[in-house]
């Protein structure tokens, strides 16, 4: 079931809604509860002020699937155990839960567009394994995110730059129980980040130009990573447009919760030593083609490479990938 009520009044305007998975036809059309559980709800309330706009968003989620139906684990009496993940789920669930808090200004400042950003966002998941002996994997992390951006037209096109704060925490838990033991192993880390970052655009009859640079400083990094960016569009025709792209990209990447590595048997890896925060660079080099058939219609062809550097996962190694897309979309 869901819910909406969307309204303005004067220089307010807002927007509520829900939605919730419940078990009505399920205890009617199948035999036992409901496996999988979901619920949602999202606010959003915005107001005029001058000549500028703030805006508050809020947002919440909560997914949960049972993976013990019949309650073959439930009975080691493991209520008690209090690991991440949604809470209002079950132990034996696997639960997963996203929240977001956002608050955004904009406003007009002479030729410029000014706006700022405050964000905090918070994730949550745990995974029980096992038959006659449960572990349950559990993780989470939470960011703040804070902005400032300011952007304006130019003489020969358009220009931007901004500076923006990231505060990110994580931590990994692992809780087994053999019998009426309860072992338990964690770890946590938190990664800051600065960064600022100027772009411009020009267009040439037709053609667009544009190209940046990102500044990042890392909490015991070391060194500030630079990150430049360049793109053209070139249209075709009138219903063809070529675009090619190149850049790179630098931040804070966590690595892969612990994998199961059985399909039958159940062998859970303790927490090792590898970081759960990196600092990762991507570089990347797209061209791409898309064709508007009709009004409504779309088709678009997209060729890319890519190269991954710093990866948790991948032991300081280079990652590459390469591939293609073909996209169809409709308005």
């Amino acid at each position: 079931n869901g819910g909406r009520i969307e309204g303005g009044l004067g220089r307010f305007g807002g927007l509520l809604s829900g939605r919730l998975l419940h078990g009505a036809a399920n205890a009617l059309l199948a035999d036992g509860p409901q496996p999988y559980g979901y619920h949602d709800a999202l606010a959003r309330g915005e107001v005029s002020l001058g000549s500028g706009t703030l805006s508050v968003t809020g947002f919440r989620n909560e997914e949960s699937v049972n993976l013990d139906p019949l309650l073959g684990l439930e009975t080691q009496g493991l209520a008690f155990v209090d690991t991440p993940g949604a809470r209002s789920a079950a132990t034996t669930d696997a639960a997963w839960s996203n929240s977001v808090v956002s608050t955004r200004f904009h406003t007009p400042v002479g030729a410029w567009r000014l706006g700022a950003t405050a964000a905090l966002s918070d994730y949550d998941a745990r995974l029980p394994v096992g038959d006659t002996t449960l572990t349950i994997i559990g993780g989470s992390s939470a960011k703040a995110h804070f902005a400032l951006n300011a952007d304006r037209p130019t003489r020969w096109g358009n220009a931007s730059l901004g500076l923006s704060y990231d505060d990110v925490r994580v931590k990994e838990r692992t809780d087994q129980i053999v019998g009426t033991a309860l072992g338990t192993s964690s770890r946590s880390v938190r990664g800051r980040t600065a960064g600022g970052y100027v772009e411009a655009s020009r267009n040439f009859e037709g053609l667009t130009v544009r190209g940046g640079l990102r500044a990042d400083a890392f909490e015991g990094h070391g060194r500030l990573e630079l990150s430049p960016r360049a793109s053209l569009l070139v249209p075709l025709s009138e219903t063809a447009l070529f675009r090619i792209a190149a850049g790179r990209f630098t931040q804070l990447t966590r690595r892969s919760d612990p994998a199961v590595e059985s399909e039958l048997g159940i062998r859970v890896p303790g927490l090792g030593d590898e970081p759960l925060l990196a600092v990762a660079t991507a570089t990347h080099l797209v061209v791409s083609l898309d064709q508007r058939l009709t009004s409504s219609v779309t088709v678009g062809l997209e060729g890319f490479v890519k190269s991954f550097n710093g990866l948790p996962d991948a032991g300081g190694d280079r990652v590459n990938a390469s591939g293609m897309d073909i996209r169809v979309a409709r308005n």
